[in-house]
């Protein structure tokens, strides 16, 4: 482009802008229903908004339903992802979460900066687990639909729904081309936030999936548990947890901190923050270490911080996923509520945690993360002599469970109805060597049991070393 061309241009843009807005102003030619006009930061604005709505819009409209946009509106001109106006409906279906019970696919998600929703973990047992969704895979659709730039909590919403419903997802996933599409049965999820059990060597293994009401009164029940039976040592496992109440993750780390010791620090405004610290009547007094991954967020950050910034424990895996503020929550007349982000909390050192995470003093990749289970993206019966992908990655998944021992190509051949079918029998389907549906999640469930069998899991192997050194 030459300077006279751009020259020429704002001028140019200018005359043609003046053009239409003369055209649409004398196609109205309509006084305003308020003298004057309100300025931004007056709350006339939105009277003035509803009074030319009012005067002249011919269609039906509530006003309670534009009210509600407006509020809407208003927080999410504040940027802030985790900050919203909720309906009724949005605010018991938080409220209902933080209980620990709803129904829907067991995942925590959050908004990526490139307008993707991110799953930040899916939770143990749910129906996201055991389809395999991770920590880091991206929501692209749901049921075909573009779910990019969704706000969060109508993600969460979307997401959620009567047990025994389905919907697709479009996942994107780091290491694989292209969207897989991966279908889900909605269930009831209860939460159950602590599972525990003695580890050879004395070492009790606790993981703790979430900071819901539950949580300090089952860690409590855990410890007490795991102590009876001779537990030397503790594995505090907060990998893909999501976070939680803020309450609990305080009162949970009382349990790991001794009296006076700096639980975290929140800052609300320009003022010095505060400073939260532990009362020692609850410590249990047995060394810890703590595993982490990118899916450890929020509360769980606050805990794993508490920990390692006290020298009580140290931090083994990866960086943690770095949510570093809080929102408080106000239930409203009517039953709609508000979620305000009104503090950020900082490590006990006064580091901030927002963007950055808690890095592990030992670092050790997830093994698991780098081996994935083949899985049917099944959407046709299988049958003998079908040519094509679908063929192609049963083959895979056959040669994974060491039911075929030749190289797959694509053709459904005789040798492999073979090997389904002695699959079938093994799993009680009906041994036809047609892949139907039934088989076909059979087949993605026996894979995922399988990887879950033989990988190992290198943090919790690391973690144990480290509790087995001379203290």
């Amino acid at each position: 482009m030459n300077p006279a061309t751009l020259k020429r241009r704002p001028f140019a843009a200018m005359l043609v802008a003046f053009l239409l807005l003369s055209l649409v102003l004398g196609a109205l030619a309509m006084p305003g229903p308020a003298a004057g006009a309100a300025a931004v930061g007056d709350f006339s604005l939105l009277e003035l908004c509803l009074s030319f709505i009012r005067t002249y819009y011919p269609g039906e409209y509530s006003v309670d339903r534009l009210m509600e946009g407006a509020a809407k509106g208003m927080f999410s001109a504040l940027g802030d992802p985790y900050s919203d106006y909720l309906t009724r409906d949005e605010y018991q279906s938080l409220m209902t979460g933080l209980a620990g019970a709803f129904g829907g696919l067991g995942i925590y998600i959050d908004s990526a900066p490139d307008g993707y929703i991110v799953i930040i973990a899916p939770i143990k047992g749910t129906p996201a687990d055991r389809a395999g969704l991770r920590p880091g895979d991206k929501i692209a659709t749901v049921d075909g639909e573009d779910f990019r730039h969704t706000e969060l909590s109508a993600a969460a919403r979307r997401l959620r729904g009567e047990p025994g419903t389905r919907v697709t997802l479009g996942i994107i996933r780091a290491g694989i081309v292209g969207v897989i599409q991966i279908e889900l049965t909605r269930a009831w999820i209860e939460i159950n936030p602590v599972d525990y059990e003695l580890l050879p060597g004395d070492i009790g293994y606790i993981h703790l999936s979430d900071f819901t009401d539950r949580a300090t009164a089952k860690m409590d029940v855990a410890i007490a548990s795991l102590k009876a039976q001779g537990a030397t040592a503790l594995v505090l496992d907060l990998r893909n947890n999501g976070g939680g109440l803020l309450a609990e993750a305080l009162s949970i780390a009382e349990r790991f901190l001794t009296s006076g010791q700096t639980i975290l620090q929140i800052r609300r405004g320009a003022g010095d923050p505060d400073v939260y610290r532990a009362t020692g009547t609850h410590y249990h007094g047995l060394p810890v270490a703590v595993i982490v991954n990118n899916g450890t967020a929020s509360a769980a950050e606050i805990l794993a911080a508490a920990i390692a910034g006290n020298g009580m424990g140290t931090v083994v895996g990866v960086t943690s996923y770095g949510k570093g503020s809080i929102q408080n929550v106000w239930g409203l007349v009517g039953g709609a509520g508000i979620k305000l982000t009104t503090a950020q909390f900082l490590t006990p050192g006064g580091e901030p945690i927002q963007g950055v995470g808690i890095e592990p003093e030992t670092w050790v990749e997830d093994d698991s993360d780098q081996v994935i289970a083949p899985q049917l993206a099944w959407f046709r019966p299988i049958r003998h002599m079908r040519v094509g992908l679908d063929a192609l990655e049963l083959q895979h998944i056959l040669r994974f469970l060491g039911y075929a021992g030749y190289s797959p190509d694509g053709v459904y051949g005789m040798r492999w109805v073979n090997a389904v079918r002695a699959f079938q029998k093994a799993h009680g389907l009906y041994t036809t060597g047609v892949v139907d549906e039934k088989t076909a999640n059979a087949l993605n469930q026996a894979s995922r049991d399988h990887l879950a069998a033989t990988v190992v899991d290198a943090q919790l192997q690391r973690a144990i070393e480290v509790l087995s050194r001379p203290q």
